[in-house]
């Protein structure tokens, strides 16, 4: 009964193919015990190559060591390869992460490492029906969304398979008593300290005396359900991104506000996780009061900004909602600044660093993709003119000729004004993003800024009836 139930999983879920090398997850305790058990009926059905993998994690010393004993043992018995690893590191736990989480990524990093040794298609575990419905119900607690409400998927990244998903415990029990087969019970099962423990002993048996004895099955039919919506909203996720004008550059990842509210709300929502999980990896630890915080930037105006998890800071920037992760992950997750439009006092952005003699004529490299050139010609009517060229008079500008970054205290005389603009609102007017305002190149001479290159042309050297010579810098 048990042997066919679990061919019935495989076959419905795809979970195997003929010839595949599958790496068995093996604690001791009963389920893992009859998974391993059953995929050996199994073996010659498929054409089956089983290895056993155990990792101790050294947490409850002499009991944690004899479990590895019973398995190494148990893997002699039936003549199955056995791999073994052991954690060294739980006192290297970082501060705020879970002793659970911290094992747990521990654990599949060894999985992970002995599949590619041994060049196994497939992992198996041995999570059941009972423990996705735990799953659901801790994630609802916590108010996960669909991603959350999908629970353990069959089959995780084309390899991690869970062929005793549709199956009770009751079940794998039975079998294992039909068979005579022997298991380990871990007591750490019942520290009520873990949540999963209290959802497993007290709030789930709750649930099936007082409200609904088939609990188990109705969550597990609604974590499919979850799965196959959650799945939908992954597909429509690339056109999402390319229709709020995602690009990357520069270490970072950006959206054109307008077209990003666009999108369905859900998809802004899933759309932001999807970033942050590409600039730090999942599991993120972003949760809806991240995302709220990130929404919250799009109804602003000018520049604010928010800290997430993981050191990621989101800024929005008059019409750009940008990404990008920070080496300081200790800024406080969850903080939001926010800055005015209008400036006062001393500008937020830093000072530029860099500073260039200016050749003429020649061509100057200022990074990579941004280079100028400059050129010394007659006049020519009419002037050329645009945001990527300035023409300037020859014979008052005051040489050598520099091209620098914004300083404070920088002030142009813009074409067609009388008096003078500080270069720092200028930009903020033009509404050039403040964390790209540092690398906007000026050309200065002796007597100030002449031009802020892509933005203003400075009235004091602009091209005149007297004009005889022009010096003509260019954006390329």
């Amino acid at each position: 009964m048990f042997v066919r139930a679990l061919e019935k999983t495989v076959r419905r879920r795809g979970l195997l193919e003929r010839g595949d090398c599958v790496l068995v997850a093996v604690s001791g305790g009963p389920d893992s015990v009859a998974l391993l058990r059953g995929l050996m009926d199994l073996r010659s059905r498929y054409d089956l190559s089983l290895t056993v993998a155990h990792f101790n994690h050294g947490l409850r010393g002499r009991a944690s060591d004899a479990e590895e004993r019973f398995v190494s043992e148990l893997a002699v018995k039936w003549g199955v390869e056995l791999r073994t690893g052991r954690m060294t590191t739980a006192s290297l736990r970082p501060r705020g992460r879970s002793l659970e989480d911290w094992c747990r990524e521990h654990r599949y990093a060894f999985l992970d490492a002995t599949a590619r040794e041994i060049q196994a298609g497939k992992i198996a575990l041995g999570h059941h029906r009972r423990d996705q419905a735990e799953t659901v119900l801790m994630n609802l607690l916590r108010g996960s969304g669909i991603e959350g409400l999908k629970g353990i998927l069959p089959i995780r990244d084309g390899r991690y398979i869970r062929p005793l998903l549709d199956m009770d415990p009751a079940d794998i029990r039975t079998f294992l008593k039909c068979r005579s087969l022997s298991f380990r019970n871990d007591a750490s099962n019942r520290d009520v300290h873990h949540l999963r423990n209290r959802i497993r002993h007290d709030l789930l048996p709750q649930l099936e005396a007082v409200y609904n004895p088939a609990i188990v099955r109705g969550l597990t039919r609604m974590a499919e359900i979850a799965g196959l919506e959650n799945g939908f909203m992954e597909s429509v996720l690339p056109e999402a991104y390319a229709r709020a004008g995602g690009r990357e550059g520069q270490g970072r990842i950006r959206f054109d506000i307008p077209a990003f509210l666009t999108l369905h709300e859900a998809i802004q929502n899933r759309l932001i996780l999807h970033v942050v999980r590409r600039l730090v990896g999942a599991p993120s630890g972003i949760t809806h009061a991240h995302i709220q915080l990130v929404r919250n930037l799009l109804g602003r105006y000018g520049y604010a900004e928010v800290h997430l998890a993981g050191g990621i800071t989101v800024t929005r920037s008059y019409d750009q909602l940008s990404f990008q992760k920070t080496d300081d992950v200790s800024l406080p997750a969850s903080k939001s600044q926010h800055r005015p439009s209008r400036l006062r006092g001393k500008s937020t952005d830093a000072e530029a660093g860099f500073q260039f003699d200016v050749p003429v004529p020649g061509v100057l490299t200022l990074a990579p993709g941004c280079r100028l050139r400059f050129e010394v010609a007659g006049v020519t009517r009419p002037v050329p003119t645009g945001s990527q060229i300035a023409c300037l008079d020859y014979e008052r500008i005051r040489f050598p000729l520099v091209c620098r970054g914004v300083r404070t205290g920088d002030r142009i005389q813009p074409l067609g004004m009388a008096g003078t603009k500080k270069v720092r609102r200028l930009l903020l007017d033009a509404k050039v993003p403040l964390e790209e305002r540092g690398s906007v190149p000026l050309l200065v001479d002796d007597d100030g800024v002449l031009w802020v290159a892509g933005v203003c042309l400075s009235e004091r050297a602009r091209v005149s009836d007297r004009t005889r010579t022009v010096l003509k810098a260019e954006i390329i």
